[in-house]
């Protein structure tokens, strides 16, 4: 039966796990000068936004709490570009580098936890 949910689950797993292979094994070192440029164009538009929401919210006279949305779309922006130019790549599911993948292993303990407990 082609509507079975059992075998589009399994496929729809088959699919994430190919893809997940295909992503870890497509690893491209960038260079020096792609590191340098893409960092510091992140940190200058990072640098722009929080200074464009600072002279906006200073314009219209308004309060510290104005100032906080641009200041953290800034502050992230800035890190960013700092873990840019320093060659870490926050997005990976590699063990060593800070990943997306890192809070699985946390929700998978926590589910053994609360089946055992």
């Amino acid at each position: 039966m082609a509507n079975d949910p059992s075998e589009a689950s399994t496929w729809l797993a088959k699919q994430k796990e190919q893809m997940r292979q295909d992503v870890t094994d497509f690893r491209l070192k960038d260079c020096k000068e792609c590191r340098y440029i893409g960092g510091g164009v992140i940190m200058i538009a990072g640098s722009y936004v929080g200074f464009v929401g600072q002279r906006r919210a200073s314009l219209r006279g308004g309060s510290f709490i104005s100032r906080v949305p641009s200041a953290l779309v800034a502050g992230v922006m800035l890190s960013l570009g700092i873990l840019r130019l320093s060659g870490i790549n926050p997005f990976t599911s590699s063990e060593s580098e800070i990943g997306i993948d890192f809070l699985r292993k946390v929700f998978k303990n926590k589910d053994s936890e609360d089946s055992a407990g």
